[in-house]
């Protein structure tokens, strides 16, 4: 679904909010397809809770996007795919990452990088105790922004894999 608020003159910059799960993945590809098509570059912002001032070092560490890029982590792992599809589609994208509360994340980011267009996913399943503890992302994009929002509904989600699955896939590797 995409909502144009206010006037857009032209679509040259993308900001894509992504969680850094691979739920974004089919949004990924569409603003993508997208971007290449009107020449557009794309931003992949993710946002972290602002943890403890205990942990100031593991901020530091969280802040370097190419250490984090370079990492096994599952968030460095899923935003350099994430990148590497936009790349790969020939789109211009880095990934900026920011602490605190992800709404207002979005938007200082959407100021400071005068963009034209906002994506943001939408979860399939919403039970109504986790719209309540967790907020409606989206609808607070929807009802702040001053440009256009693209929202993606995400996709099914794959199965968990359960500890049993990964006992016995470990145990099944010593056996070869």
């Amino acid at each position: 679904m995409l909502v144009a608020i206010g006037e857009c003159k032209h679509l040259k910059r993308f900001l894509v909010c992504t969680g850094g799960k691979e739920f974004i993945e089919p949004a990924i590809q569409f603003t993508g397809r997208l971007a290449a098509a009107v020449d557009a570059s794309v931003t992949l912002l993710h946002v972290m809770a602002e943890p403890p001032a205990i942990y100031a070092d593991l901020v530091r560490l969280e802040e370097d996007v190419d250490q984090l890029l370079g990492s096994k982590s599952e968030l460095g792992t899923n935003l350099r795919r994430q990148k590497g599809e936009l790349e790969r589609l020939g789109v211009s994208a880095e990934v900026r990452l920011r602490h605190g509360i992800v709404v207002d994340q979005v938007f200082e980011e959407a100021r400071e990088g005068n963009y034209d267009l906002i994506v943001t996913g939408t979860s399939r399943a919403r039970g109504l105790l986790r719209h309540y503890i967790m907020g409606d992302l989206t609808r607070s994009i929807l009802n702040h922004a001053n440009c256009p929002v693209l929202v993606a509904r995400a996709g099914k989600p794959k199965a968990a894999r359960t500890l049993w699955k990964a006992l016995k896939g470990l145990f099944s590797i010593g056996e070869r």
